[in-house]
């Protein structure tokens, strides 16, 4: 089985797992961060208003999303 591969939409500085399924609170296998702003420091810099997102279909097991505003 390879390994669990999460993506953290709108990281910020907090890289928290805020919700867990099991008694783990720590994130499982890889966690990639994403956002806009550089001095988050992400593994992508990133506007989620760009399409199409820089990622292949299903590159991720999970995909989180604690707190972000968008203008639609």
């Amino acid at each position: 089985m390879s390994e669990t591969k999460s993506l953290l939409l709108g990281c910020g500085h907090d890289r928290k797992k805020r919700v867990a399924l099991s008694t783990n609170p720590e994130w499982v296998g890889r966690l990639v961060t994403l956002d806009m702003n550089p001095r988050a420091e992400p593994d992508i810099l990133w506007d989620l208003e760009k399409l199409p997102l820089p990622f292949a279909d299903n590159e991720f097991d999970v995909a989180v999303c604690y707190g972000l505003l968008m203008s639609l």
